[in-house]
């Protein structure tokens, strides 16, 4: 009996072990796939950072109308590759025409009035000279021949404001790339200023990792960085940092965490990217920069 009473402790504790095993094993497994899932493992020789594959400098624009009118034709969908110069967005220009012309012809009447006062200018000029007629009246015939050259100046200069914007009536590409939104549709009346179109080169991209402002003094330019996505965080791109401003601005990524000061701030790193790199423009990853000296890899 007393070796019974010995041995059912014993066994009961036994029993109790070999049911603990597996569950630690199935929480340590859970674990190593969570981090799995956030791309590769963080270490004490890497910075964890997020960001967004944005342009070059220059390689995106966004194009407004810059006159009020009515979009008469657009050339172009979202997708469609165009060159500089192209013509994305014609306005119906009727209108500015009809003004052009009367503009026109009103500098063809300052013309005509400017021969006329002139001739009368010299005329009086000669006829005071020998004081056939009074030098008040040959500068009264000054004074309209100065005041005609003014009205002259006055309409070509509404000609030519006339004829700058009917060049605005034709909106064209700044740049060459891709369209990557489009906000009309022909027949809608807009004011100045109305979003019409956004172009982008997505032919070189690269990425703005925000950078905790504590680790901004580790890092140099040409430090290896890995990228990834979380919906494959089995597929890791590397590249490099090729540019490091000299200011940390507010987050733009995420919003300001509360639990931290309300003043911290990121570092706005430039990362390259690998040729024909599949991520999207505006697409959020998760990057790792590695603290080791730059050309070799974690």
């Amino acid at each position: 009996m007393k070796l019974t009473k010995v041995l059912v402790p014993g066994l009961l504790i036994l029993v109790g072990l070999a049911v603990a095993v597996p569950v630690v094993s199935v929480a340590l497994r859970a674990r190593n796939a969570e981090a799995s899932a956030r791309g590769p493992a963080p270490t004490a020789s890497a910075i964890r950072a997020e960001g967004r594959v944005v342009t070059y400098p220059g390689g995106q624009a966004s194009l407004s109308a810059e006159i009020a009118g009515t979009i008469q034709t657009i050339h172009v969908k979202e997708g469609d590759r165009v060159k500089k110069g192209d013509v994305l967005v014609e306005f119906n220009r009727r209108e500015q025409q009809a003004s052009l012309a009367e503009a026109w012809a009103r500098v063809s009447e300052a013309d005509t009035e400017l021969k006329f006062s002139s001739a009368e200018a010299k005329r009086a000029h000669a006829l005071a000279s020998s004081s056939s007629i009074p030098v008040q009246a040959e500068e009264r015939s000054l004074e309209q021949r100065n005041s005609a050259r003014a009205r002259r100046r006055a309409a070509g200069a509404a000609a030519q404001r006339l004829l700058a914007g009917l060049d605005k009536t034709k909106l064209v590409s700044p740049i060459n790339g891709t369209i990557i939104s489009r906000s009309i549709d022909a027949g809608e009346t807009v004011a100045p200023g109305t979003p019409l179109l956004a172009v982008a080169d997505l032919s070189a991209l690269r990425v703005e990792a925000e950078l905790d402002e504590f680790d901004a003094m580790r890092v140099t330019l040409g430090m290896m960085v890995k990228v990834w996505v979380d919906g494959l965080p089995d597929q890791v791109w590397e590249g490099q940092i090729e540019d490091i401003p000299a200011v940390v601005v507010p987050h733009r990524t995420r919003p300001q965490d509360p639990a931290r000061a309300t003043d911290s701030r990121v570092l706005l790193v430039k990362v390259t990217l690998p040729p024909a790199t599949p991520l999207k423009l505006g697409q959020r990853v998760n990057l790792s920069l590695a603290l080791h000296a730059p050309g070799t890899h974690s």
